[in-house]
């Protein structure tokens, strides 16, 4: 079923206001029953029936009141001629989708001027695809900085993630959106903001060793993703310092420490076969 838009501001026009209720309804039904560029074949038995009522629309009457939005084709049938252009604005031959609407109007032998068609319609819409061609673009322009896209920056960002794969966590998920926070740190792609340190590829691979050493000795989960630990939130720069050794007591960086217990069970008071418990 065609869905049409349909002018709010119509009931306040002069020529419409003026029409007499069963005119009215003969517009409505013109409109709905029309095909998808505004041609009807004009079946006015049809129309008077399905409109109903005690009387019958002026046929020609209502062409002449209709402001010039009415044109009898050479065939007989009935063209409004501003349909087009409120329903799709400006028909351009370079937008896939408007073909449709030009090819239809060709078959009524309705020529370019009757069409009101612009050949140089700019941003006409294609398909899905361009727009995603766009968006890939875009990223090429960002992560493609120094020139040269292959070896040059998956080298180095491989190792980095490598060795967080070898010494952290297999399968981090979040290991693709981590690339590009490796990249600005290698200097291999355009800094964003928030910016971060650059460094080398050895001072990164020596941060994941220090950080996956000390968790290890702490028998503790790695709580980092590789993601956080070289984006914005740089929990990578407390293991940057080849100087750095691992503290012995203590959260990890960043870690909150767990909520103490109400009693400490330090020592137990053996009175017989009664125990005691010490409060904190």
């Amino acid at each position: 079923m065609a869905k049409r838009f349909v002018d709010t501001a119509l009931w306040g026009k002069p020529w419409f206001r003026k029409l007499p209720p069963i005119d009215k309804a003969a517009w409505f039904y013109i409109l709905s029953h029309c095909d998808a560029v505004g041609v009807w074949d004009a079946d006015f038995e049809l129309a008077e029936f399905s409109i109903g009522g005690t009387g019958a629309p002026e046929w020609d009457s209502l062409i002449k009141k209709s402001n010039g939005n009415i044109e009898v084709l050479p065939n007989g049938k009935w063209w409004l001629r501003d349909f087009c252009d409120f329903q799709y604005g400006l028909l351009s031959s370079s937008c896939k989708p408007h073909n449709y609407y030009l090819n239809l109007l060709g078959k009524h032998g309705l020529t370019i001027r009757d069409q009101r068609v612009c050949k140089g319609y700019a941003k006409g819409i294609h398909t899905l695809k361009e727009k995603e061609k766009e968006k890939e673009l875009e990223k090429e322009k960002e992560r493609d900085w120094v020139g040269v896209r292959g070896e040059g920056v998956a080298g180095p960002v491989d190792k980095v993630i490598g060795e967080w794969e070898k010494g952290v966590r297999r399968n981090d998920p979040t290991r693709s959106d981590a690339r590009i926070w490796i990249e600005r740190r290698l200097g291999l792609a355009k800094q964003g903001r928030p910016c971060v340190p650059q460094n080398t590829e050895e001072e990164l691979c020596g941060a994941i060793r220090r950080y996956g050493s000390e968790a290890k000795s702490r028998q503790t989960e790695f709580r980092y993703a590789i993601r956080n630990f070289f984006g914005s939130k740089n929990y990578c720069e407390v293991y940057l310092s080849p100087d750095w050794t691992p503290p012995s007591v203590g959260p990890l960086p960043d870690q909150k420490p767990a909520k103490e217990c109400p009693f400490v069970f330090e020592e137990v008071l053996k009175n017989g076969d009664q125990a005691t418990r010490i409060h904190s």
